[in-house]
């Protein structure tokens, strides 16, 4: 423990904290695990990318063992775990979206509940929980099936220079622009659901105006797409989680959540929680 404390070796501290992770997942009295995690939070801002990712991996792997109780999740894991929902290892942060999508519902309106629960962001701290709301929400599609265009985009058509010619006069650029169309439709045929939303996650991590932007814009389809019941749990429990103290870190973030989902219940215009808020 006292390496922890004085050591600045990183490939040492790398070690140690791997045999503390073997450690603390056999057979130790709860005393000393409780020892050895708190010691361990000291890890969750370094300077270090390597060192820092390597402490999200070991507590990555502490959460997810099969001994590791409820109130240690609490008290001496969540937040790290949460670090590692937004982490910028994008291998990091599809391990911890993996474990979180399971323990959240796997409904619509179940989901969007424990987004706007206290309970999942309370020790957020002064992460900016946003994109990982999005990983959640589009953890609900199904990731291998085939995108399927509206009914009101156009359809694939065999476009070539010969054919245009039968539309009557059309400029070189106008026939140009149809061929592209034409071919991008084509192209999007044969893409997952998955093999588009996967960078469009990427993005929304990278960059946090994109991630403002897209919340507010797409917040409004979510609320009218929740039921009645829903829409009225949610009316009480967002305005418990923004003026809760685990959001007051929050004001050192631009945009940070607080703003976001202000902004998103503003677009949609949702009574009894705008004015108050």
């Amino acid at each position: 423990l006292q390496l922890l404390d004085r050591s600045t070796d990183e490939k040492l501290l790398i070690n140690v904290m791997k045999a503390i992770g073997k450690w603390i997942q056999h057979d130790l009295p709860p005393q000393t695990r409780t020892e050895y995690l708190s010691k361990l939070k000291r890890f969750q801002k370094v300077r270090s990318l390597e060192l820092h990712n390597a402490f999200l991996e070991l507590m990555y792997d502490i959460y997810t063992h099969a001994k590791t109780t409820d109130e240690e999740k609490k008290l001496h894991l969540r937040g790290s775990f949460l670090i590692g929902m937004s982490s910028r290892s994008t291998s990091l942060r599809e391990k911890h979206f993996v474990t979180m999508n399971a323990e959240v519902p796997s409904d619509f309106d179940g989901r969007l509940r424990a987004i706007f629960d206290i309970r999942t962001w309370d020790q957020a701290g002064n992460l900016y929980f946003i994109p990982s709301s999005f990983d959640l929400l589009f953890g609900l599609s199904p990731h291998d099936g085939v995108v399927v265009m509206p009914a009101m985009a156009p359809s694939v058509v065999q476009l070539t220079p010969s054919s245009l010619k039968s539309v009557g006069k059309t400029s070189e650029r106008f026939q140009a622009l149809l061929l592209e169309q034409n071919d991008f439709v084509r192209s999007v045929s044969g893409y997952t659901v998955g093999s588009l939303l996967g960078p469009l996650r990427s993005l929304l991590h990278t960059d946090p105006k994109l991630a403002h932007a897209t919340w507010t814009r797409t917040f409004p389809s979510l609320w009218t797409s929740l039921n009645p019941e829903s829409q009225k749990f949610l009316k009480e429990s967002i305005p418990h989680l923004l003026a809760s103290t685990a959001m007051l870190k929050q004001n050192r973030l631009v945009p940070n959540s607080v703003q976001s989902v202000v902004s998103g219940l503003r677009k949609a215009r949702v009574p009894e929680i705008s004015p108050t808020l």
